[in-house]
């Protein structure tokens, strides 16, 4: 169990120069939020870049959070998680003197802690505004990311932070006083609290960045290796036997630094289908399995789009509304699902929804009406699942904030074609459709 008076995980260096002359006032920072940051590239690189691989882990353990206080707003270990997140963040933002950042979280921080001492409960409003609050984060951290790789060096960023600060401060103001009402009581356990504490910590902790490049180029030289030694000739006392072993090893470790859990893909997909849940004003719920199956981390984005836009698609075009739902027998909540597994040397990932299914005859009469097909085409289904896939093609009769503008599928494909892999469509009238994404995986993945 770890010491609650411990260090956060952000780097001690970063840590030990945040005293109190680091940590000006949250209204004296509220000064600041409409100033825009210029980032110290050449002072600071380092500590910046480490700032971003850190913060990202923890803005991951803060989604989680968040939406699990959205599902159980009683809960108060998810609460404990957040108050601690954003507690690290303002202490490595201040550090670098990256005010608006500082204090954004520090007004997270004194809401948190409104909520951890009773004196406010969670709601709807305090879940979208934390949200809210991690999306300019992201954006932030994005930006930082692009300077520091040579992008647009130098710009100065602007934080949209002063709307934020304004509703997290009334926040704060609507809660009553400590002593103001008797019945307040710190809320849940606190083993609770320490068992999903440690877990973020840990989550962190664990998290390093990698240089893909080199990794490669280690990889190329095993292999250059094991060639020149296998080719030598005969070894009477076996003393190459062990080389080759240890050189064997130490292949498969550096492998295993490519290799992550697909969890940590999916968990990042919880936010997406709950956002486009709410925009389609349709209730849905995502279930995944097999998020213990690796994935090679260099397909990870790629692949993370891929799914960002299925999921989306499926929420959008997939699933009813719930009153369509009840008249066809379905639950009112829709569910989409993700699994992952390997089959046959491929990473195999599939996207479902319980939804309408494809219309073919919707698909038909659209790609007549954009001349894509003859009225005397006769096309098989497959061939005629085909043509979504065809740039600008969509059957929506509306655009919409999740889609309808006909990009999308077009993109999926060509992603995960570009990773060496396939994308296919298993779809049933009234019963939901299905993407599988198919990605070969090296000898050592499978």
């Amino acid at each position: 169990m770890p010491d609650s008076n411990a260090a956060d995980p952000l780097s001690s260096e970063l840590h030990a120069m945040t005293g109190d002359a680091k940590q000006v006032g949250a209204q004296d920072l509220s000064q600041s939020l409409d100033i825009p940051i210029v980032l110290s590239l050449i002072d600071d690189a380092e500590l910046l870049a480490q700032f971003c691989v850190e913060s990202r882990a923890l803005l991951e353990d803060v989604e989680s959070a968040v939406l699990a206080l959205e599902r159980d707003p009683r809960n108060s270990a998810p609460v404990e998680v957040l108050f601690r997140s954003f507690h690290t963040f303002k202490g490595g933002a201040g550090f670098l003197r990256l005010d608006p950042i500082h204090c954004l979280t520090h007004d997270l921080e004194s809401v948190l802690e409104t909520v951890r001492s009773g004196r406010r409960s969670v709601d709807q409003p305090l879940i979208e505004l934390i949200l809210a609050c991690v999306d300019v984060l992201v954006a932030f951290l994005g930006e930082v990311e692009s300077q520091l790789s040579g992008v647009g060096s130098g710009r100065p960023i602007t934080v949209v932070g002063r709307t934020l600060h304004q509703s997290l401060l009334q926040l704060i103001d609507a809660a009553p006083s400590p002593g103001e009402d008797d019945n307040t009581s710190p809320r849940g356990t606190e083993p609770a609290v320490r068992n999903l504490d440690s877990i973020a910590i840990s989550r962190v902790s664990d998290q390093i960045p990698v240089s893909f490049s080199r990794l490669d180029e280690a990889l190329g030289l095993m292999v250059e290796i094991r060639e020149a030694l296998t080719a030598r000739p005969s070894d009477p006392e076996g003393r190459l036997a062990g080389v080759v072993g240890r050189i064997e090893k130490l292949d498969g470790l550096l492998h295993s630094l490519l290799w992550v859990p697909t969890e940590q893909l999916f968990q990042r997909m919880q936010r997406v289908v709950r956002d486009a849940s709410v925009k389609a004003g349709k209730p849905v719920r995502l279930v995944t399995r097999g998020g213990e199956t690796l994935l090679d981390r260099r397909w990870e984005t790629v692949l993370g789009e891929c799914l960002m836009h299925l999921l989306r698609n499926g929420v959008d075009h997939g699933i009813e509304h719930p009153s369509i739902r009840c008249d066809r027998g379905k639950a009112t909540v829709g569910e989409v699902s993700m699994s992952a597994e390997v089959r046959s040397g491929h990473l195999c990932v599939e996207v479902k929804d319980d939804g309408a299914g494809i219309s073919t005859a919707k698909i038909l009469k659209r790609a007549i009406q954009k001349g894509m097909i003859s009225p005397d085409d006769c096309l098989s289904t497959h061939e005629i699942y085909e043509l979504i896939f065809r740039p600008g093609f969509s059957t929506s009769d509306s655009v919409t904030a999740l889609s309808g503008r006909g990009v999308g599928l077009d993109v999926v494909r060509s992603n995960v074609q570009k990773i060496g892999g396939s994308i296919q469509i298993d779809s049933e009238e009234g019963r939901g459709t299905r993407f599988i994404l198919q990605v070969p995986l090296p000898p050592s993945g499978q």
